[in-house]
């Protein structure tokens, strides 16, 4: 796994399970060794990423913002 997928996991899950407990930007920093505002940068990428699957799928950004 890369350093930027490692960063958006820790954000999201524990040990490849749905996390209970989110970790802040500054937690996932300091575990990955990098700035905060790479993890910032590499998240929004993420879910700009998931964003537009979402959307090539036929799914309104209404859609995704109401459930």
């Amino acid at each position: 796994m890369s350093d930027n997928n490692k960063a958006f996991s820790n954000r999201l899950t524990t040990n490849n399970r749905p996390s209970q407990i989110s970790h802040t930007l500054q937690e996932v920093a300091d575990m990955m060794e990098i700035s905060k505002e790479r993890v910032r940068r590499i998240e929004a990428k993420a879910l700009n990423k998931i964003r537009q699957q979402f959307l090539m799928r036929g799914f309104s950004q209404n859609n995704l913002l109401n459930n």
